[in-house]
Formats: C-alpha cells, sequence, structure tokens
C-alpha cells in the first residue's frame, strides 16, 4: 500500500509535520490541551529516564547473555550491565535495592515487572 505524499489539506508532508510541531510549541508554551496538565518541574526528570530505559533497551538488542547466571547480591554494576535487558540505571537500582533472599525479590526495583523477570530468571540468581 502506498501512503500519500501530502496531508488532507495538500500541504507536502514534510510541510504539514513542521506545522504540527509548531503547533505544539504554542500549546506548549501557552498551556494548552495536554501541556495545561503538565508538571515542568518533572519534566526534566522523566526526560532523563525516558533516556535512560531507551538506552537500556538498545543495550539490551546488542548484548550476549553472561555463560552462567549472575548474583543478584555480589555482582558488580559492570557485570550486571552485561545482562540483556539490564543498562547502567537498572544496575545501579538491582545494586541499592540489595539485598535480596530470592530471584523474584527484584520486583521491587523500578522498571522491573513481571514480564521483565521472567527475561531475566534463567539469568540471574541469589546465592544463599
Amino acid at each position: 500500500m502506498r501512503l500519500p505524499c501530502a496531508s488532507p489539506g495538500g500541504v507536502a508532508l514534510d510541510g504539514y509535520r513542521e506545522e504540527l510541531r509548531d503547533a505544539e510549541l504554542v500549546a506548549a508554551k501557552t498551556g494548552l490541551g495536554a501541556w495545561a496538565h503538565t508538571d515542568w518541574s518533572a519534566l526534566p526528570k522523566e526526560r532523563d529516564e525516558q533516556r535512560a530505559d531507551e538506552q537500556d533497551t538498545a543495550i539490551a538488542t546488542t548484548k550476549v547473555p553472561p555463560a552462567q547466571p549472575v548474583d543478584l547480591n555480589t555482582a558488580p554494576r559492570d557485570t550486571l550491565m552485561q545482562i540483556p535487558g539490564v543498562g547502567e540505571a537498572t544496575a545501579n537500582a538491582i545494586i541499592t535495592a540489595r539485598p535480596y533472599q530470592t530471584v523474584d525479590d527484584v520486583l521491587r526495583v523500578p522498571g522491573i515487572g513481571k514480564k521483565r523477570l521472567e527475561t531475566l530468571r534463567p539469568l540471574v540468581r541469589v546465592q544463599p
């Protein structure tokens, strides 16, 4: 299926995108629409967290899993970062949340939910 080369108003798509960006900036500046509810003081932190998550995702797609499961209680940050899906931010959060009694305890780490835990489970362990 071929996509149209112009917007419904006949403006070229690149021009239309520019118009949308301009409209978004005006709305943000004047506090219209969704921008009226934006907490501007929290935005930089939220953007940093988003970038960290994107970095973790990019790292996860290029890593080779460790040969042996990594101990969540003793592994240094660099070793944790070798696990696919674990970047610097997640490794730091894992270290901060220590100690762990079981692998399931890693669920208390921000950004690690049940689905991500199941991906990590064969790659990590908790030594008794």
